[in-house]
């Protein structure tokens, strides 16, 4: 059994079936919620990981045998969803890879670097968190704070550290595809979840924006054992 809570009270449970379901701690009766994918059976998966997002408002199921990453809803709330927005990033052509000498703001991309280097990971997290919300005027810059702060969510590894990741990380391709860091990150989350389909999926993608980076190759190796 796989298990999250947000707030003390609101907690969601996945077992070795398909479903995976919201509780309210006060009334254990009943779910609150049931999520599945549509157009599968109850047995076909088993939840393997499941969480909150930071603000509680969405929960990301890991489905084994090969059932893939969901993230579902837990408001109504009609916003598409992470993995949908990276399908639809995905099927676009690249950008110019993002240079860092290119940049802006060398200075204050340096306090953040310092940050993570030192394993001060909540304090990078709190520093790119308020540069995101200046919603600075250069793209590539804007897109460089998300996976900034997706690097220090990764390494962090605090509870639901994984999704707020991979939600920066589209975030930031989203802004800017031309951000190879963005995308290779996403392959090694997808990867340390053993989603080898979106891990395989990701590494074509990155071979075709990025053709001459070859840091991908390692971890390709590892996703087709």
């Amino acid at each position: 059994m796989k298990l999250a809570d947000y707030k003390g009270y609101t907690i969601v449970v996945g077992y070795d079936e398909t479903a995976v379901r919201l509780f309210d701690r006060r009334h254990l009766d009943r779910p609150v919620l049931t999520f599945y994918p549509l157009d599968s059976r109850p047995s076909a998966y088993h939840a393997t990981h499941v969480a909150f997002n930071q603000l509680g408002s969405e929960v990301v199921v890991n489905q084994g045998c090969g059932g893939g990453v969901f993230v579902f809803s837990v408001d109504a709330d009609d916003e598409p969803r992470v993995m949908e927005r990276l399908s639809r990033v995905l099927e676009e052509s690249g950008e110019p890879i993002i240079s860092s000498k290119s940049l802006p703001h060398a200075e204050i991309r340096e306090i953040g670097s310092n940050a993570i280097r030192e394993k001060h990971f909540s304090k990078a997290i709190d520093f790119y968190s308020d540069l995101i919300s200046r919603r600075d005027p250069d793209r590539a810059f804007r897109s460089v704070c998300h996976s900034n702060r997706a690097t220090a969510l990764l390494l962090r590894r605090q509870r639901g550290d994984t999704y707020a990741c991979i939600r920066d990380c589209v975030k930031a391709l989203e802004i800017h595809r031309g951000n190879s860091k963005a995308l290779f990150r996403l392959i090694k989350s997808f990867a340390t979840m053993e989603q080898v389909d979106l891990a395989k999926r990701a590494i074509e993608k990155f071979k075709t924006w990025f053709p001459g980076d070859a840091s991908v190759n390692k971890i390709e190796t590892e996703v087709n054992l």
